[in-house]
C-alpha cells in the first residue's frame, strides 16, 4: 500500500527485486518482496519465490526532429 511518501501510520511501501542464477531453469527467477513501514524504515522480507518471467512490449514515443 504505497503512501505517496506522506508517512500515515499504519501504511506501508513494498519494493521487488528479481534473482536470476545461472543453473536455474531458463525464464525462471526468484522473486524476493520487502517492505518497509511508512517512513521508509524497518527492511523486512515478507515473501520469496519463484516466478515466470513474462515478456512486456513497451512504446515510447519520441519527438520527430
Amino acid at each position: 500500500v504505497p503512501d505517496e511518501g506522506d508517512g500515515n501510520q499504519g501504511e506501508y511501501n513494498e519494493e521487488f527485486k528479481f534473482y536470476r542464477h545461472p543453473e536455474m531453469p531458463e525464464n525462471t527467477f526468484l522473486r524476493v518482496t520487502y517492505q518497509t513501514d511508512s517512513y521508509g524504515d524497518m527492511l523486512n522480507i515478507t515473501e520469496m519465490k519463484f516466478v515466470e518471467g513474462k515478456a512486456k512490449t513497451i512504446t515510447v514515443f519520441e519527438p520527430i526532429k
